[in-house]
């Protein structure tokens, strides 16, 4: 029996690997947000305890010289916060970017997977119809030698 072959093997295989590239990519720009966001939080994190930790009581006497500086040190902190929000946003417009290249690419390689699963359908039909029609044959010859077989008997 003949071995199914498609022939658009090597398109498949093509199309799986560009699959698997838009994957990877997609799955880098996911881990590149996902760091991005760590370290907007570490950034708000820091803000928050250098503003906890400045703890002021009343009566306390404070250096001003402090003061200034914890003062400059949080707004460069929120001037850096809102700048990494930025960045986020445009990391996730790359993300969603890199989803839909993906997607695509998903979409490419199932329409020749499709293709492949029909085609080795219809061999697989074809074969099985063929088996069909040798069996059929064989039988029909194997009758036509038994009906030969008890004429020849016959006349003896």
């Amino acid at each position: 029996m003949k071995k199914f072959k498609f022939k658009l093997a090597q398109v498949l295989k093509y199309r799986l690997l560009l699959e698997d590239i838009a994957k990877s990519a997609y799955q880098d720009s996911l881990l590149d947000l996902q760091l991005k966001v760590n370290k907007l939080n570490d950034m708000e994190t820091k803000r928050l305890s250098v503003r906890k930790g400045l703890n002021i009581k009343k009566g306390a006497l404070i250096d001003p010289q402090t003061i200034e500086f914890v003062s400059i040190y949080i707004k460069q902190l929120t001037f850096l916060i809102e700048i990494q929000k930025d960045v986020i946003e445009q990391q996730k417009i790359i993300t969603k970017k890199k989803l839909s290249e993906w997607t695509l690419k998903r979409k490419d390689s199932k329409v020749i997977k499709k293709l492949e699963e029909k085609q080795k359908k219809e061999f697989i039909e074809m074969s099985e119809k063929e088996e069909q029609k040798f069996l059929d044959e064989i039988y029909l010859a194997k009758k036509i030698i038994e009906r030969q077989i008890g004429r020849e008997a016959g006349r003896q």
